[in-house]
């Protein structure tokens, strides 16, 4: 069987990959917590899926949620798709691998979903990006990761044919990207000589592709300060610097007798 990845940029994929090993355990034991909702599935839907996670996803195509329903069975995950977001809780996601929400517009009732069943994470792609990008700025309590796809919709360099419709959009997500009440890690795929950016079969694209990871300055993840490996420098138990008064303790250095030593450079 082969590997799912996701379609977006490289390296963001290895960034989650450690991430998603230790963070959504930390948040708690529950399998409510281990839930991520993504505005457009797809290869991403199948990688989550692979590493254990619940997924609801949002689509407004039923028929590429039937796609994606068939995708779900060969892989033996159990799926179901519904048009009603209101009716889900935690007993369906704990009968069910993915939950597919057919919509042919935005509802405003994902709003309260989002604030019911608590995902770790939101992937936004797909039809609703702005909604998506407002709705995750406006909870502001919300401990809760934003991967936002294709964040070079907000550049000004670059050749961008598809941004260039979608300024509101653009907007959003610089809001988003410079706020100093978020935090945020961006990764870009490499650039061509001529100034297109290439895909990991180092075909060359008209646009740049980048991918951002945001979170909120006051999260659990901004206080374990994480690597752009994904790793972090505090781990979850010592996210209040609890470890810290016991240190020397601990760890005996003779910090106290540490000398420099002086030399001549030639």
């Amino acid at each position: 069987m082969f590997r799912y990845s996701p379609w977006i940029v490289d390296e963001s994929v290895a960034y989650l990959n450690e991430l998603l090993a230790w963070y959504p355990k930390s948040l708690s034991k529950s399998s409510v917590s281990q839930i991520v909702y993504e505005f457009g599935g797809g290869s991403s839907t199948m990688w989550l899926l692979s590493k254990g996670l619940k997924v609801v996803t949002v689509e407004h195509s039923a028929d590429y949620a039937s796609l994606l329903a068939q995708e779900c069975k060969i892989c033996n995950k159990k799926c179901l798709i519904t048009h009603q977001s209101q009716h889900l809780n935690s007993a369906s996601l704990d009968e069910y691998d993915c939950v597919i929400i057919i919509s042919e517009y935005w509802k405003q009732d994902f709003a309260t979903l989002l604030e019911s069943l608590k995902p770790f994470m939101i992937i936004d792609d797909g039809l609703y990006r702005l909604e998506v990008a407002e709705m995750w700025q406006t909870q502001a309590d919300i401990d809760c990761i934003l991967l936002l796809d294709n964040s070079e919709y907000c550049a000004d360099c670059g050749i961008l044919p598809v941004s260039a419709g979608f300024p509101e959009r653009a907007m959003a997500y610089r809001k988003l990207l410079r706020s100093p009440d978020n935090k945020s890690i961006s990764f870009e795929a490499s650039l061509h000589h001529s100034g297109y950016t290439t895909d990991y079969s180092f075909q060359l694209v008209e646009h740049r592709q980048i991918t951002s990871v945001v979170y909120k300055s006051n999260s659990l993840l901004a206080k374990c300060i994480p690597t752009n490996r994904g790793t972090p420098h505090v781990t979850p138990d010592n996210s209040e610097d609890s470890d810290l008064p016991t240190l020397r303790d601990r760890v005996p250095y003779p910090s106290a007798k540490s000398t420099f030593i002086g030399f001549n450079m030639p």
